[in-house]
């Protein structure tokens, strides 16, 4: 039976990596909740804490793997943020003498 937890673990493991790809692709990260990126990290913190307190190997590994996606996506939208709050400011004139 341990390998459904081995199957579930690389699935739980692999999930942001289609929103990971796209925010990079796309260089936005507007859709993505914060909120729910940091309690999904906190609660990952706390799964990893207890799985490796317990030598779980298939819980601790998929889920650390998940941690790190979420700490990376967490800090693309905090990049992509800042990035969009210090972007230059162009303005286009009508050029009306044509």
């Amino acid at each position: 039976m341990e390998y459904v937890g081995y199957v579930g673990g690389t699935l739980l493991g692999i999930q942001l990596f289609p929103q990971i790809r796209k925010a990079v692709s796309t260089e936005s990260t507007k859709d993505i909740s914060r909120m729910y990126l940091f309690l999904n990290i906190v609660g990952l913190g706390c799964i990893v804490s207890y799985a490796v307190s317990r030598s779980d190997m298939p819980i601790y590994i998929p889920a650390s793997v998940s941690l790190c996606n979420s700490v990376f996506l967490y800090a693309l939208t905090q990049y992509y943020a800042y990035k969009e709050r210090n972007a230059p400011v162009v303005i286009a004139y009508a050029d009306t003498n044509v």
